[in-house]
């Protein structure tokens, strides 16, 4: 068994007595169920690789960890699930949707982005814009000359292959408020820092059960 303090939700100042409380409350041995402070987790490192990937899910509880076993997974069920497209310099190859509405070229070079943001269930607006003209090569050639041993391998970085542009869900990969998933539509890019849904023939009423139940 493996002892692990959690301060990830305290504030920056309340972090340093959090800790220490935790710690305290550990050599007095206070509290029930084994929880001496709320901050403190107990698990078995054994039982990461029942999440795939083995993350480090020491906060979550035996019940859940179960269902990565019991449920079948996302893919089974004609549904497929991607990390989006990272550019490396958002500074440049990103713009807010506003700056673009007097540009001429902005339906050819600039393309909506879904990159996470605040909760917003069901639905948020798309109010980013990425450079993505002939399938983002302006990205891509900046990529290759800050990590040239990338080479032919570029879109372990850009995820350029993925199905971009098809409607879809998307939602903050990280987030304190809870998984927020929202609809979204065709004609977008999808970032990192928001995943994205897809279904088979992209059929509406199957994007809009899922988006119904994931966010009962």
């Amino acid at each position: 068994m493996t002892t692990f303090i959690r301060v990830l939700e305290a504030a920056v100042d309340e972090k340093g007595p959090q800790l220490k409380a935790s710690i305290e409350a550990l050599r007095q041995d206070k509290g029930a169920s084994n929880r001496p402070h709320p901050a403190v987790f107990e698990c078995q490192p054994a039982l990461f690789s029942d999440v795939p990937g083995s993350p480090f899910a020491y906060w979550v509880s035996d019940s859940v960890r179960s269902l990565f076993i019991s449920l079948s997974v996302i893919s089974a069920r004609d549904v497929c699930v991607r990390l989006g497209a990272s550019t490396k310099n958002d500074f440049r190859f990103l713009r807010l949707a506003w700056e673009m509405a007097a540009q001429v070229d902005a339906p050819k070079k600039w393309w909506p982005l879904a990159k996470g943001g605040q909760f917003s269930p069901f639905y948020s607006d798309i109010h980013l814009m990425i450079s993505w003209a002939e399938n983002a090569r302006e990205i891509e050639a900046e990529l290759l000359q800050k990590f040239p041993y990338l080479g032919s391998n570029v879109d372990f970085v850009l995820h350029r292959n993925d199905p971009h542009l098809r409607p879809g869900l998307t939602w903050p990969r990280r987030t304190q408020s809870g998984l927020g998933i929202r609809a979204m539509p065709a004609g977008c890019v999808f970032a990192d820092k928001g995943p994205a849904a897809f279904v088979e023939n992209d059929a509406p009423d199957q994007l809009l059960a899922i988006l119904a139940i994931t966010t009962s």
